[in-house]
């Protein structure tokens, strides 16, 4: 329901009620996938037991051994290898020689790479990042005879063997670079698909430490014995598990470990890569959706989630609960102003006019005579009625009041009130309205009022009105819960509309921009008066931490009157399934996560119209070149309610997921699976997954 009380709160959250259920995770790939689809004119090599130092040597050779290029390694500990307009299949070698060395994680010292001493990576298709490293030479040693290609493999064996030691690894591309490792001081401080690499080859040289050899001697014994018979009988997944473990413990970040650490707990060997084929199937089949769906998932968990997500740890779950403490008072502009024209209509009428009869409006009804007059201010169904009363002021055109007394909406006495008064200006073309008007929330003690209000027409209901001010919600302790600040409103009575250029100010936000409000609903007595549509375009910011929570158009609406199957609302009863306010919502903006931080673009839209319970959203997100769109539908069962979500971006990629079974999937366009969605993670048919936590 558009709630009459204009609050940060509501304008705040509304947007971000429709992202909470949002969120994903990681992928895996071709091997043939490294920097885009254009065909390399050069390769940059990266091996890595370790990084190499300067000077050793790199060399790539075609699928019968004929060299297409060498180079030295950098300080970056990387070659760069010219290879023209060559598009095969690409053997990638670092080979020993006098001087080369590695920084050997096992021994946390440089280690010798000597003459004779080769590490091998072999790839389908030329690529513009090649990685060499313990893994790809587990591939490498059932594809190579000598340094060329064995007879009878093609660009599909290569592939099929890549992916093989990928998924029995659970790492998404060891063909790209790790995270180089250099010295005892280096390292993990990032969670992306380089670091995740790097902490397995940090595994290995933890089991070469172990068995009391170098990292390149176990490399080499591992592929000797995968390549006998296709398993690893010398590595098993208990072990590998505990190696990532105490790998995790020496070479992530603090900021990193507790996710290295669940990735090692999470990360299961598969010895055997007969037990992987199915799986391999599966990604060939996938192709280079799963490196989309990483993308994707990982773009939404790393913003959506830093928005909002089940733990509450998002930056909008944090503004809300800071908000909530912060906003539980409100300033109703609509109603205090209707209440202040009221008072002027009346002060007006009696004092100055002599008039004898009631005065009267939406706000309230007067009774009075040249000497005072009293008006009752109706209430709602969460705020009370009040009675002011209003004497002539000391000279002419000047007028009091006093809120004197208030009593509950639904019935019951009077109780006196004291100290809320103040003062009217009155002219034939406005008022001026200074001092302490009844409080709109019961947490507040009164509102401070500073008010000018200039009309055009004389005639109650047609008038037009101009003016500026300020509102001021003050707690008991004397403090501003939400002060108002109005640099223009312009009301037409007639039309019902409301356009105001103001600032709204609490302890630690501030909500900067336009507000109109069109359109009136009422119920059948005329009370619980309400706009129709309020559409507000401006920016919500957290003055504290500078963070822009939000910028863009935020337009609301409803409807009260029964139409078909839907049986109208009356704001008097309690609501319930069959009586509700129909409701829209749209926002059209940027929403932020941190201070500082480039917003999301998000266009999201919503409604209660199928039913209450029966809600329907719609969403789309650009995020660093990402777009996602989906859309939400809330349906309610017996233990609850619950949501149904699907997205997809701009390729096609589809995801599903129902709150209600606590599981999803990930296809592609024409429905081949590429991953499943629980609650904490996405699950990837490369075995790699992605955390939602």
């Amino acid at each position: 329901m558009l709630a009459s009380r204009l609050s940060p709160l509501a304008l705040a959250i509304g947007s971000a009620i429709l992202l909470a259920a949002c969120g994903g995770g990681g992928g895996g790939g071709s091997t043939s996938s490294g920097g885009g689809t254009a065909t390399p004119t050069s390769v940059t090599v990266t091996p890595s037991l370790g990084k190499f130092s300067t000077g050793c040597d790199v060399v790539l050779l075609d699928a019968s051994g004929n060299t297409l290029g060498s180079g030295k390694i950098g300080s970056d500990g990387a070659a760069t290898i010219a290879v023209g307009s060559y598009t095969g299949i690409v053997i990638a070698q670092v080979r020993g020689s006098s001087g080369c060395q590695y920084y050997d994680e096992s021994t946390r010292a440089p280690a010798n790479f000597g003459s004779g001493q080769t590490l091998s990576a072999v790839v389908d298709a030329t690529r513009t990042q090649v990685g060499i490293n313990a893994l790809t030479n587990l591939a490498a040693s059932r594809l190579l005879d000598g340094n060329k290609l064995a007879a009878g493999k093609t660009s599909s064996d290569v592939q099929t063997e890549n992916l093989s030691i990928q998924r029995m690894f659970q790492v998404s591309d060891m063909l790209s670079p790790a995270t180089p490792i250099g010295s005892s001081s280096d390292k993990l401080t990032n969670t992306g698909e380089a670091d995740k690499l790097a902490l397995v080859l940090a595994a290995l040289s933890e089991l070469a430490d172990i068995r009391g050899s170098d990292v390149h001697t176990l490399a080499t014994q591992l592929a000797s014995d995968l390549a006998a018979d296709g398993k690893l009988d010398t590595l098993d997944a208990t072990t590998l598990q505990n190696a990532l473990a105490d790998a995790a413990n020496r070479v992530a970040a603090p900021s990193t470990l507790a996710t290295f650490t669940k990735l090692a707990d999470n990360t299961v060997l598969v010895p055997k890569i007969a037990d992987v084929a199915g799986d391999v199937a599966k990604v060939m089949a996938a192709g280079s959706a799963i490196d989309q769906a990483r993308k994707l998932f990982a773009d939404l968990r790393i913003n959506l989630l830093a928005l909002s997500n089940d733990s509450g740890t998002g930056s909008l779950d944090k503004e809300q609960q800071q908000l909530a403490a912060d906003f539980q008072s409100g300033i109703s502009i609509d109603v205090a102003f209707k209440t202040l024209t009221l008072l002027s209509d009346a002060a007006l009428g009696y004092f100055v006019n002599g008039e004898t009869g009631s005065i009267s409006s939406s706000a309230g009804i007067c009774a009075g005579s040249m000497v005072s007059a009293s008006c009752l201010i109706y209430g709602s169904s969460d705020t009370p009625r009040y009675l002011i009363v209003l004497a002539p002021g000391s000279t002419a055109g000047l007028a009091t009041w006093n809120v004197s007394a208030s009593a509950p909406s639904s019935g019951g006495p009077l109780v006196n009130l004291s100290g809320l008064t103040g003062t009217l200006t009155l002219g034939i073309g406005g008022f001026t309205a200074n001092g302490k008007l009844q409080p709109m929330t019961g947490d507040t003690a009164y509102t401070a009022v500073n008010l000018t209000a200039l009309q055009s027409g004389f005639t109650v209901g047609a008038r037009k009105w101009s003016g500026a001010g300020t509102f001021d919600a003050i707690k008991s302790d004397g403090s501003s819960a939400l002060k108002a600040t109005i640099g223009s409103l312009a009301v037409d009575e007639a039309a019902y509309t409301a356009n105001l250029a103001l600032v709204l100010t609490g302890p630690h936000h501030r909500f900067d921009g336009n507000l109109n409000l069109s359109g009136k609903l009422a119920a059948a007595d005329g009370s619980n008066e309400q706009p129709r549509t309020g559409v507000f375009t401006g920016s919500f910011t957290n003055t504290t931490s500078g963070l822009k929570i939000f910028d863009g158009t935020l337009t609301a609406s409803q409807n009260w009157t029964a139409s078909g199957s839907y049986a109208g609302y009356d704001p008097r009863q309690a609501e319930s399934g069959s009586n509700y306010a129909q409701a829209s919502v749209s926002f059209i903006g940027t929403v932020s996560k941190a201070a500082n931080v480039a917003g999301l673009a998000i266009e999201l839209s919503g409604n209660n119209n199928a039913g209450r319970k029966r809600q329907v959203a719609n969403f789309k997100i650009t995020s660093g070149g990402v777009i996602v769109s989906g859309t939400g539908t809330q349906s309610q069962t017996a233990s609850g309610d619950t949501w149904d979500w699907a997205l997809s971006n701009e390729n096609g990629l589809k995801a599903s997921y129902a709150n209600a079974t606590r599981s999803g999937k990930v296809t592609k366009a024409d429905g081949t699976e590429v991953g499943t969605i629980s609650t904490q993670r996405v699950s990837f048919v490369d075995g790699t997954y992605e955390s939602l936590l």
